[in-house]
């Protein structure tokens, strides 16, 4: 038998996601709702085959530290996670996520990467391929003068809403201007952030 756990913080998509698994032969699906304490410990007493995670884009960086985690006790455990944020792009594949799908994945694609993983291969997504082709293109020289402005002020330590006084911008501004930011490094932090831009001396 093939166990999935499949982690899910929508209750209407939980039940979903078991009856189309299941649907498969051998496949037995346990559902949880956020990688916690609870689900750390359903791992390790249901020795799960693959964990399948579904969560809300709000609590994406808690939930990769929770892999994180979870690898460390489970390697062997295969991983997929659906997620529309590719600047986690270069984190997940170093935690060792066996499979990445954009969120509104139907049942069809989600099942053909489970047989695909099961196989130790996976599916990349036209959009992440994207992203392992021209990760290596970002540079300083895609960076707007702006955006160099706003990352010497991250470097200082500025909070966002000093960054916009010194910019005459709103809070909200930086902060999307920040994601792009993110997205053009490969990073999810501003720690990260900082750290690449100084090594790397983009600014």
């Amino acid at each position: 038998m093939y166990k999935v756990i499949v982690v899910c913080d929508d209750p209407l998509k939980r039940p979903t996601f078991k009856v189309f698994i299941e649907s498969l032969d051998n496949m037995q699906v346990i559902l949880s709702n956020l990688p916690e304490e609870s689900t750390h410990n359903t791992i390790n007493t249901e020795k799960a085959d693959l964990i399948l995670i579904d969560i809300d884009e709000s609590k994406a960086s808690q939930c990769l530290n929770s892999i994180s985690q979870l690898k460390k006790q489970v390697a062997d455990t295969k991983i997929i996670m659906l997620t529309d944020n590719l600047s986690y792009f270069d984190y997940m594949t170093g935690l060792g996520i066996s499979g990445i799908l954009p969120k509104k994945s139907t049942p069809e694609h989600i099942i053909r990467m489970i047989h695909t993983v099961q196989e130790g291969q996976t599916i990349i997504p036209i959009t992440v391929l994207h992203r392992i082709l021209f990760k290596n293109h970002v540079d300083k020289k895609t960076l707007t003068d702006i955006e160099k402005n706003i990352l010497t002020f991250v470097i200082k330590g500025y909070t966002n809403a000093k960054i916009a006084k010194e910019i005459f911008v709103s809070t909200r501004t930086v902060e999307k201007k920040l994601s792009v930011i993110y997205e053009k490094l490969g990073v999810h932090s501003r720690i990260e952030a900082v750290e690449k831009i100084t090594r790397e001396k983009m600014v």
